[in-house]
């Protein structure tokens, strides 16, 4: 986009799919369309369906771009109470733990280097690359 906008000339016409994807929030949304504008070009909306150049686009803009930012900022909100909820019912999240990760940390406690830990997984039959080991260990000595 920013290459696009750079690259403007006067009587282009920008067409976006919707107000919102023209930056993070309104103030970003409004920046972008005040330096669109600044080029001598015009900017049409799909979804919202007017031209941001009229009077009254202009006053959509605004409206649109603070819901747009609204609703960015709600669904943020519904996601952390999601996160914090499954937190507080004891939900596992990120990486899917390994199935051998007590194993693993009771080898490197006794002080096995990584390569000797992944010799005796593979001599098992265990998948576990040296990254993943290392991940094991610092979690297990507290560096994270």
């Amino acid at each position: 986009m920013r290459t696009a906008i750079s690259k403007a000339r006067e009587g282009d016409i920008f067409v976006v799919a919707a107000i919102d994807r023209l930056g993070r929030n309104a103030v970003d949304v409004l920046n972008t369309t005040n330096e669109i504008a600044a080029m001598g070009a015009r900017l049409v909306s799909l979804r919202e369906g007017f031209d941001l150049s009229t009077p009254v686009g202009k006053m959509m803009l605004n409206m649109m771009a603070g819901f747009a930012e609204m609703e960015r900022n709600l669904t943020d909100e519904r996601r952390l109470a999601g996160m914090a909820r499954a937190r507080a019912e004891g939900v596992h999240m990120g990486r899917p733990r390994h199935p051998h990760e007590e194993e693993i940390r009771n080898m490197s406690a006794d002080g096995l280097r990584y390569g000797e830990i992944v010799r005796v997984l593979e001599s098992k039959g265990i998948k576990a690359g040296k990254t993943r080991i290392y991940s094991f260990k610092c979690i297990s000595s507290g560096l994270t």
